[in-house]
């Protein structure tokens, strides 16, 4: 069987078996969050998880998801001259898959998302966690990955890429007539290493 894969039926077995209350309530806290962010740095996944749940978020906990094969674990330019220490992750498919079939909804990353996509959307997830913003997730994503629509009925937009009045264009093309706000997400942009890819679950320490 392939090492990164792992069936519905073992995610039962994990969830309804094999985990411990303690443990399927704190990984499933940090799969609750990237079911509504997409993809988060280490630094923001803790950030929210202490804000949300009121307690540390234990990182035993985030590598069990990881070797369970329940979380894409990605590192900046992996096994590159130019790798760094830095971490994103991200649901894997298996789990979105048992997330729909729960009722759960969910944002999901597009498979066409490279670096310069996966860094605009941690980039609005930065912004969006200093703003108190959160992700709209009923609505459909963007296909360039050039603005957001949350919940707090703000677009957040990136205006190198799309313009307001081009997103009024779009939203009108999608008849949707909810009164908007426009802010510029104008941040320091988050990278995402041109060869970052995910680790195999079986080499996570």
């Amino acid at each position: 069987m392939n090492s990164r894969i792992i069936t519905q039926n073992e995610l039962d077995v994990l969830f309804y078996e094999e985990f411990t209350q303690f443990q399927l309530q704190h990984v499933f806290n940090i799969i609750f969050l990237l079911s509504q962010y997409m993809l988060l740095t280490t630094d923001m996944l803790i950030y929210l998880y202490e804000k949300q749940y009121n307690e540390k978020m234990g990182l035993s906990y985030l590598k069990r998801s990881v070797k369970e094969k329940l979380i894409i674990k990605y590192q900046y330019d992996l096994d590159e001259a130019t790798e760094k220490k830095i971490f994103y992750y991200a649901l894997k498919s298996s789990t979105f898959l048992y997330l729909k079939q729960n009722r759960i909804s969910f944002a999901k990353i597009p498979p066409y998302c490279a670096y310069e996509e996966k860094s605009r959307i941690l980039t609005f997830n930065k912004y969006a966690i200093q703003k108190g913003y959160t992700l709209n997730i009923n609505m459909p994503l963007d296909t360039e990955i050039s603005y957001f629509v949350t919940n707090q009925n703000v677009i957040c937009y990136f205006p190198n890429y799309i313009t307001e009045r081009e997103i009024r264009n779009e939203l009108r093309k999608k008849r949707i007539e909810i009164e908007f706000g426009f802010e510029v997400i104008s941040i320091l942009r988050v990278e995402v290493g041109r060869y970052t890819r995910a680790i195999n679950p079986k080499d996570v320490d």
